[in-house]
């Protein structure tokens, strides 16, 4: 949900309601991305962190497989840009530590193209169709879709 933090989103992920029996024969997962407001309403590292191990405990309780996308960047704002890089990188080491798959994005949007290009053309943080396939480029290189594919068999 746009302008919703990790603690937000994480709350509404808990309120909804998933009966197990009806995943048996599903293949079910859950891919999870936030953190980008986090450091734009100043929640906490630590806030942000616990969100992440609730929504992954929460998954594994429910035996969803969880894939975890990191946040991207705002270039139009370099300090919240920094705690970005390090909430990336603490969400990397939760993601390892619980072997699920994460996908970092904010080095490699940064870094240039036309997610920097169109966001800097626009509001700042957001691009336009150009800087999403670049995202969704970056996805697939980092393993969403044969993730998405295997559990799929």
């Amino acid at each position: 949900m746009p302008g919703e933090t990790s603690v937000q989103a994480v709350a509404r992920f808990f309120n909804t309601r998933i009966d197990p029996p009806e995943l048996r024969d599903r293949a079910e997962s859950v891919v999870m991305s936030f953190g980008t407001n986090d450091v734009i309403t100043e929640t906490t590292a630590e806030q942000s962190q616990a969100s992440l191990r609730s929504a992954l405990d929460l998954a594994g309780q429910l035996s969803l497989p969880a894939f975890v996308v990191g946040p991207p960047p705002v270039g139009d704002l370099p300090d919240a840009d920094a705690k970005l890089v390090e909430l990336s990188n603490a969400f990397a080491a939760i993601c390892a530590e619980r072997e699920v798959p994460f996908a970092e994005t904010h080095g490699s949007l940064a870094a240039g193209g036309a997610w920097s290009e169109e966001a800097a053309a626009g509001d700042g943080s957001h691009p336009q169709g150009g800087g999403y396939d670049q995202l969704a480029e970056l996805l697939h290189q980092a393993g969403l879709v044969a993730w998405l594919s295997e559990l799929s068999r």
